[in-house]
């Protein structure tokens, strides 16, 4: 078991800590838990190797503006390891006298008392909390540009338009700028001023925000290639997660669209193949949807690998090795580019939608 505990200088936020293991050969570590204190302290829980195949994963889901959930007496974050059969008992509280815990759903819990569950299987469990009559709401205004729109948490505020929305008070709310094809984010104005295209708040006070956009730079891109499969991740700040990818041909590239941080930060691509799948997968980070091209790239940007392939960009950190991390430009949109070859490579190293398959992770800035 690795266990890494880092101090920050302020609210703890995705760009404030950059992970970094050195080993002589290379070592996979599975995270395992993530937990951060109300001081800022973080602490990273990994263990080497992939995980064993009789350990399953805890789901928790929770307005953490709302109230808490212990694990067995520690913090329960959102998704957690645990050996199979190992017993759980799950306690919620409410964060303050204006909010109540309604209950339990999922993972057989019910009520508003602690919940056991045992882990034989994965399980899932949701706790609801509701605002009490009277309590304080924040109101944050939302205004988007004419060529892009503003998602905050699953609402979208169309592009040229505004909306006000409504939080408990002390909320922490992440919005991010998704610009249209052919523009690219350019700032904030108000509350969001000065950070990238995904602006972290937390609402004490009623505040207003709005995005601009401006035509993207030309780029030697060209058309995007008829077998590539655009997904918009914008993960700045917080993580995408999809599972069991299965492209719809051998053949297809999937590009992951993401937007950087005004930086300093960093972040991690990490794909994992499925048991069933055979042959390899290769991760290249351009500006260029499809873009599965070595050339001009430092060895940071790229990698092949049969089993597990991983990535890390940084953005700001000029004295990290290119060779092992991929330097990226701030409030830029890149993509990870997924395809089922090897480098160079010419043809798929897999038959079939069912043997391409893969899990993909794209976490950090």
């Amino acid at each position: 078991m690795l266990a890494v505990a880092a101090a920050l200088a302020g609210p703890a936020q995705a760009a404030d800590v950059i992970l970094h293991v050195d080993t002589a050969s290379p070592v996979t570590y599975t995270l395992q838990s993530l937990v951060v204190d109300p001081s800022g302290n973080v602490t990273i829980y990994a263990r080497s190797g992939a995980l064993p195949s009789d350990t399953h994963f805890l789901t928790l889901t929770y307005n953490t503006s709302r109230g808490t959930v212990t694990v067995n007496g520690a913090p329960g974050q959102s998704q957690q390891a645990f050996p199979a059969g190992t017993e759980l008992t799950l306690v919620a509280t409410p964060l303050n006298a204006n909010f109540v815990f309604d209950g339990w759903s999922g993972g057989g819990c019910s009520g508003t008392g602690a919940c056991t569950v045992t882990m034989n299987g994965p399980v899932s469990v949701s706790a609801v909390f509701s605002a009490v009559a009277g309590a304080v709401q924040r109101t944050l205004g939302v205004s988007a540009g004419a060529n892009g729109t503003v998602s905050v948490g699953a609402q979208t505020v169309a592009a040229g338009a505004s909306q006000n929305l409504t939080f408990d008070h002390g909320s922490a709310v992440v919005l991010t700028a998704n610009p249209a094809s052919g523009y690219q984010f350019s700032s904030w104005s108000g509350a969001c001023a000065g950070q990238g295209a995904t602006c972290n708040l937390t609402l004490t006070a009623d505040v207003t925000t709005a995005a601009s956009f401006s035509p993207a730079t030309a780029s030697a891109c060209g058309p995007t290639p008829s077998n590539v499969n655009i997904i918009n991740t914008q993960v700045v700040g917080t993580n995408f997660t999809r599972t069991t990818i299965s492209p719809a041909t051998p053949q297809e590239i999937q590009a992951f669209r993401f937007t950087t941080s005004a930086g300093p930060g960093g972040g991690v691509a990490d794909l994992a193949r499925l048991t069933g799948s055979v042959g390899q997968r290769t991760v290249v980070i351009s500006q260029c949807p499809g873009d599965i091209s070595t050339t001009g790239k430092s060895g940071g940007c790229y990698a092949s690998a049969y089993d597990t392939v991983s990535r890390s960009f940084v953005v700001g950190y000029p004295n990290l090795s290119p060779s092992r991390y991929c330097h990226l430009e701030p409030n830029t949109t890149y993509y990870v580019n997924v395809t089922n070859q090897v480098l160079n490579g010419s043809s798929p190293t897999c038959t079939t939608s069912s043997n391409c398959r893969y899990n993909f992770i794209l976490s950090g800035n």
